[in-house]
């Protein structure tokens, strides 16, 4: 493959020679996690001498960290404060919703964010919450590094390439990533993996694909494109399509309820223990839930929640 390619690779070689930003891609793997810590070390170490290197690394070396965001901000803001607030400020505005990062805490070399729970730092955030802003700093830091010329480094051009974009993320905040990284960097060309469905949801025409494997005896990969608009579609229809591999959208105990009345209802000559035991699947079905009713814990749930949260505010 290297050497049918090997034309196309030198040009490529000759052009990555002579600039450090066209061209510009950065990537992340599963395995992206922030630096044990934000002292001791430069922000631009890497397990890679080569910056294009370090910028992709977690794709493909497990033990690779990001660019601690609090250690870089923190040594922006000592010596350029009012650009490092703006900067940081600007990119982490609206990043998720119920938090709002609102400081640099220079002494303790931490950011602080607001939520609802009251001022917290970035450590002691969720595992969902720090991974997502451990690469979208590492992104910013990339940016500035490599456009620090342009007055908005988040406009600049290039691929951004993540692999399972929603980790650990709570559902809601699933359905807010893609609008925040399409707001922010509005430049970056983005390629991104998911196996959730509410990830899935957020893309527009043109913009979905699936990888599936073949019936064949070489059981090939084969890209599917999805037809259509998935954010067009309500969620249950997305996962109901061969994008996901569900036939139903019945929980486990409801689908074996379900196969068992299909079996009996299919002999030709039926007991009478087969109808005693059809009379009582069918009750049980009729308890089945629909698509409009309303979970019967849920207002009363719902209640608590409002008395918690007015207690809390009082």
């Amino acid at each position: 493959m290297f050497d049918v390619n090997r034309e196309s690779l030198d040009a490529l070689d000759q052009a990555l020679r002579y600039t450090s930003r066209s061209y510009f891609t950065v990537g992340y793997g599963v395995s992206r996690r922030l630096p044990a810590s934000n002292s001791g070390s430069s922000p631009d170490r890497g397990r890679f001498t080569h910056p294009r290197a370090n910028s992709v690394a977690t794709l493909f070396a497990p033990e690779a960290e990001l660019v601690s965001l609090e250690q870089w901000a923190t040594d922006l803001h000592y010596r350029k404060e009012d650009q490092a607030l703006e900067l940081v400020g600007e990119a982490l505005r609206d990043f998720l919703p119920g938090v709002e990062f609102f400081e640099i805490d220079r002494e303790n070399r931490r950011l602080m964010f607001k939520t609802e729970d009251g001022s917290m730092p970035l450590s002691l955030m969720s595992d969902g919450f720090q991974n997502a802003i451990s690469w979208c700093g590492d992104l910013l830091y990339r940016l500035t590094e490599v456009f620090d010329d342009y007055r908005r480094p988040l406009d600049a051009r290039g691929l951004l390439l993540i692999d399972e974009i929603g980790l650990h993320l709570h559902l809601s905040w699933q359905r807010e990533l893609r609008e925040y990284i399409s707001k922010k960097y509005p430049n970056l060309q983005i390629v991104a993996t998911t196996h959730s469905p509410f990830t899935a949801h957020q893309a527009g025409e043109g913009e979905l694909f699936s990888l599936v494997r073949s019936d064949g005896p070489e059981q090939d990969v084969e890209l599917l494109h999805f037809d259509g608009a998935p954010n067009q579609l309500m969620l249950h229809q997305l996962i109901m399509t061969p994008f996901f591999g569900l036939d139903t959208m019945n929980s486990r105990k409801w689908e074996a309820l379900r196969e068992k009345y299909r079996g009996l209802e299919a002999k030709e000559e039926k007991t009478p223990e087969d109808r005693k035991q059809m009379l009582k699947l069918e009750d049980e079905l009729a308890d089945q839930p629909s698509w409009s009713a309303e979970l019967p814990y849920y207002g009363e749930l719902r209640s608590l929640l409002e008395e918690i949260r007015d207690d809390k505010g009082a």
